[in-house]
C-alpha cells in the first residue's frame, strides 16, 4: 500500500511546504503536484477496503493539503479534502461493506471547487455535484423525460478551453500527432487582434475528446451527469433558473449574432447550481451516451 497527498497553488506566488518528515518542497503558483507520504504509523500488509477505511481515517494529514491517495497493487482510492467536511467521498460500512458516501452540496455549505492537478503539473478546476437518487430529466413537455439516478462526482469548471488543449498538446507524455490551437484571431469588423486562450476549444472531434480526457485523468460525463450538472435538483429549465436566456448569463446567436466563441469565464451569472459555468451557449459539449 501506498500514500501520496496532493497539494495545489492557486495564487500568484510560490507555496513553501513542510512535510511531516522534515523535507521542505516548493510548489510553484499555478501549479499541484502529489508527493509520497509515509504517515506516522505503519502501513497494514492487507488492501482489502476494510484497512483502506483505516488508513484514511487515521492518516494525520500536512497542512494544505487537498488531496489524497491510497494506491494498493489493484486499485487507487482518490480522495479530495474539503476544509470543513474532510475526505470525498466518505468511506463508511454498510452491511459488512466498505462503501463511497458522497455527501450534498448543502452538508458542504454551498457550492465547491477543488483543483485537479493535470500531468503537466497545471490545474484543472472542478465542481463538485452532488448525488442525485431521482433526477427529473429532460424538458417538461419532452416524451422521454423521466427519473434517471445520478451519481455524486465532480464536473469541470468550464468546458475545455484553447489553453488547456494546448497544455495537453506540450505534454510529451500525451498522444503525439495532435495539434497546437491558435491563441489568437484578428476580428473581422476591426481588425483588432483578440485573444482566445480562455475560450472554449473547438473543432475536436469526440476521439480526441477522449483522449484529452484519459489524459487529464477525468472522465467525459454522461448525458445524466451533464445535465444534472447543469439543471441541479430543483427543475430548473437553464443553469441559471427559468428565465429566458440573455447575454449577462448565455452567449449566444439566439440574441446577439454572434461571430465567434466568447470567453468561458464572462458569465457568471449563468452558473448552475453547482457553480459550473458556460453550461448553455458558446459551444456544444461531448458526453460519452451513445444514441441509438
Amino acid at each position: 500500500m501506498q500514500i501520496q497527498v496532493c497539494f495545489a497553488e492557486t495564487s500568484p506566488q510560490d507555496k513553501a511546504i513542510t512535510l511531516p518528515s522534515g523535507a521542505k518542497v516548493v510548489v510553484p503558483a499555478g501549479t499541484g503536484m502529489w508527493l509520497d507520504f509515509e504517515p506516522n504509523f505503519r502501513l497494514p500488509v492487507t488492501e482489502h477496503p476494510d484497512e483502506v477505511l483505516n488508513v484514511v481515517s487515521r492518516i494525520a494529514l500536512p497542512e494544505g493539503m487537498v488531496g489524497l491517495r491510497v494506491i494498493t497493487s489493484t486499485e487507487i482510492w482518490t480522495f479530495h479534502y474539503h476544509p470543513t467536511y474532510g475526505a470525498v467521498p466518505r468511506l463508511e460500512i454498510e452491511a459488512g461493506e466498505v462503501v463511497e458516501r458522497w455527501p450534498s452540496n448543502k452538508e458542504l455549505g454551498g457550492t465547491w471547487v477543488v483543483q485537479h492537478v493535470l500531468p503537466d503539473g497545471h490545474l484543472l478546476p472542478l465542481c463538485y455535484v452532488e448525488p442525485a437518487p431521482a433526477f427529473l430529466m429532460g424538458d417538461a413537455d419532452a416524451q422521454n423525460r423521466r427519473k434517471v439516478e445520478v451519481p455524486g462526482g465532480f464536473m469541470a469548471l468550464t468546458p475545455t478551453t484553447v489553453r488547456q488543449w494546448n497544455w495537453y498538446v506540450a505534454d510529451k507524455a500525451g498522444p503525439a500527432g495532435k495539434t497546437f490551437k491558435a491563441t489568437k484571431v484578428v476580428d473581422s469588423k476591426t481588425g483588432v487582434t483578440l485573444d482566445i486562450e480562455d475560450h472554449p476549444v473547438t473543432e475536436v472531434s469526440y476521439w480526441d475528446a477522449c483522449e484529452w480526457a484519459a489524459w487529464a485523468g477525468v472522465g467525459i460525463p454522461t448525458e445524466e451527469q451533464w445535465e444534472h450538472a447543469a439543471r441541479g435538483n430543483d427543475g430548473r429549465k437553464f443553469p441559471w433558473g427559468n428565465t429566458p436566456p440573455t447575454q449577462d448569463v448565455c452567449h449566444s446567436s439566439v440574441q446577439a449574432q454572434q461571430e465567434r466563441t466568447d470567453e468561458v469565464y464572462n458569465r457568471p451569472k449563468g452558473a448552475s447550481p453547482y457553480g459550473c459555468l458556460d453550461m448553455s451557449g458558446n459551444v456544444w459539449e461531448w458526453t460519452s451516451t451513445v444514441h441509438k
